[in-house]
């Protein structure tokens, strides 16, 4: 059996990032919303392109680390079973 992958320089920059990147995915879509209203219509629009072209990458996270919470629940379901009286665990501790 082989050694772990190493992650791929995207997934090692993605890892790196702080929080406060997905806030500023965030204010990049509030900021053209906010400006609708107040009539600058074109302003907007144009401020809508990078939010809508930066909005998949969090969102796409969001979705991994569910399918992860869910792998991972599945498995510690599977492994964890009962314990029959008796049987002394081979684990180490």
């Amino acid at each position: 059996m082989s050694g772990p992958v190493p992650p791929s320089p995207f997934r090692a920059w993605w890892a790196r990032r702080s929080p406060a990147a997905g806030a500023a995915v965030r204010a990049t879509g509030t900021v053209p919303v906010a400006l609708h209203p107040a009539g600058r219509g074109i302003l907007s629009r144009v401020g809508l392109v990078p939010a809508c072209a930066a909005r998949p990458g969090p969102a796409a996270e969001f979705a991994l680390r569910l399918l992860w919470a869910a792998v991972a629940a599945a498995r510690a379901t599977v492994t964890s079973g009962p314990v029959e009286e008796g049987v002394r665990s081979t684990a180490p501790r």
